[in-house]
């Protein structure tokens, strides 16, 4: 499969975790300069909440002399959610919010590791939770990244 098709099976596993609306799941990354635009295309109802799907990055390698290639992508679960600090109990309650989305989406790429078929195989998911803040658009912002290693696309020339 190409990569249109892998990525619009990720935003289907990303789409399919708890905690996540299938509206705010994008392929590729959006950018807007308005505040109401922003909120238009990343607002859950509730809060500012998005997940932005892309490759990284492809290494491709040629396997014997059968004109086979194989194209290992790495893809990217780029997530967003509002920042709330009700500055009482111990935690920030949106960061534990957050951490559970995350735990969901990470499960739910986990548990279709072929993509439906879409690539030969890839590797577990990684998650790297970003420590500084985002500000986009006047909104403040918790981010993680969410890293798919070696997803196998098989290309015949």
């Amino acid at each position: 499969m190409a990569l249109p098709e892998i990525l619009a099976r990720l935003k289907v596993d990303v789409q399919a975790a708890s905690g996540v609306t299938a509206k705010t799941v994008h392929i590729g990354r959006r950018y807007v300069t308005e505040r109401a635009d922003f909120e238009k295309l990343h607002s859950d109802g509730t809060r500012i909440h998005a997940w932005y799907l892309y490759r990284s990055e492809t290494e491709e390698e040629q396997t014997g002399t059968s004109g086979l290639i194989e194209r290992h992508h790495t893809l990217v679960c780029d997530g967003y959610y509002a920042l709330l600090d009700p500055a009482k109990g111990t935690s920030m309650t949106t960061e534990v919010s957050f951490d559970a989305v995350i735990d969901a989406v990470m499960a739910s790429v986990r548990g279709d590791r072929t993509l439906n078929s879409t690539v030969q195989n890839s590797n577990l998911p990684r998650v790297d939770s970003d420590d500084n803040w985002r500000q986009i658009a006047g909104v403040t912002l918790h981010r993680a990244v969410i890293t798919i290693e070696d997803a196998v696309e098989r290309v015949l020339t």
